[in-house]
């Protein structure tokens, strides 16, 4: 006859089957159990009240089925090591196992993400909660029912990358390549965090950054209307006419135009109290195919400083906006796409001020 021990994995693994995987791989099949003294006293599988919600199994074991019990030195065996990160406003799974005092996590086989695999084993065993894992046959069944989930992540290009950074950034011996990867590092952190909030940066070069108004404008199946503001201080105007890249790319746009796919209204922030030579010549190039031009000069400027900038581009459709901006030494600061609701009608609302502050250039 089978232990409570051996019942209590199988079942955690029968709960697992329950759980439905997304079509991608991406979201892992997971049960979990928890027995205090001699009795299996709850039992869950991901998702089981809402599919496509994310809720972790150990969270519905936790808050749903026992949240009333008292669970110090209960056992709780999961299919999946429990996770040390969730998205804001939640408690990662270490962390409530930890709160609710549980004496052992047995684990049926640890994440396979390597940016986090073996951290929530670790924080676990630090809380001296007694850690294990599931016998060699049982975790394989576990493993070939996540093996899609596995396979995701394995081939997943980034975490391929990341796996090569960690190998990279262990090889050094030299204090100033410790320094030089910290530094690294940090920016690509950073980048990612962006990312991650909706605020994704676009390559470090203008030409990058305005391809992607041409991408947004030949992938909608619509009708586009765009509303730009531009600093011109942030630009060289006669550069701006020089460069290939910008020729072609207004090109594009004018073919756009013509072909009705999208209507252009520009409003351009000046340095002076009126268009200078460079800046009207500039500006007058857009006439042949925008819907209105305005300006926004020195002596006109009501808005705030801080609304004047960065450069502010509302595709208003889609309902996605992109931002641009240079320091005052001429060195790109910013050039962003914002894809979140929030962000977009924070942008729109700074786009007003400034049309309130413009007056009309053309027609």
């Amino acid at each position: 006859m089978k232990s409570l021990h051996e019942q209590s994995m199988e079942l955690a693994i029968e709960m697992m089957s329950q759980s439905k995987p997304d079509s991608t791989g991406g979201v892992p099949r997971v049960g979990a159990v928890a027995v205090l003294g001699n009795e299996v006293i709850g039992r869950a599988y991901r998702d089981e009240r809402d599919p496509g919600k994310g809720e972790h199994a150990e969270y519905l074991l936790l808050e749903h089925h026992l949240k009333d019990r008292k669970l110090v030195g209960a056992s709780v065996y999961t299919t999946l090591e429990p996770c040390t990160k969730r998205g804001e406003g939640k408690t990662p799974c270490v962390e409530r196992l930890i709160d609710r005092k549980v004496g052992r996590v047995i684990i049926g086989m640890l994440d396979p993400n390597p940016i986090v695999r073996g951290l929530g084993f670790r924080k676990l065993r630090d809380a001296n909660i007694r850690t294990d894992v599931f016998p060699h046959g049982l975790m394989a069944r576990v493993e070939e029912l996540n093996r899609d989930f596995i396979n995701a992540i394995e081939k997943n290009p980034i975490h391929q990358i990341t796996q090569e950074i960690a190998a990279l950034s262990v090889a050094v011996k030299r204090p100033v390549q410790t320094r030089s990867i910290s530094t690294a590092l940090d920016r690509c952190a950073e980048t990612l965090r962006r990312i991650v909030k909706g605020q994704i940066p676009i390559a470090d070069n203008e030409a990058g950054y305005f391809n992607r108004w041409l991408d947004l404008v030949e992938t909608f199946h619509g009708n586009e209307d765009v509303k730009a503001y531009i600093r011109l201080p942030a630009f060289d105007p006669n550069d701006l006419l020089k460069r290939n890249w910008f020729n072609e790319f207004y090109m594009q746009l004018r073919a756009h135009v013509a072909s009705g796919r999208v209507r252009i209204r520009y409003v351009f922030l000046l340095a002076t109290n009126q268009p200078d030579s460079a800046s009207q010549a500039f500006l007058d190039s857009f006439k042949d195919f925008v819907h209105e031009i305005k300006i926004v000069t020195l002596r006109g400027r009501h808005a705030a400083p801080e609304m004047l900038r960065p450069s502010i581009v509302l595709f208003q459709k889609q309902r996605v906006a992109f931002t641009h901006d240079r320091g005052d030494n001429g060195v790109l600061t910013e050039a962003d796409e914002w894809i979140f609701e929030r962000d977009y009608e924070r942008l729109r609302r700074q786009f007003r001020e400034i049309e309130l502050a413009s007056e009309i250039y053309w027609p």
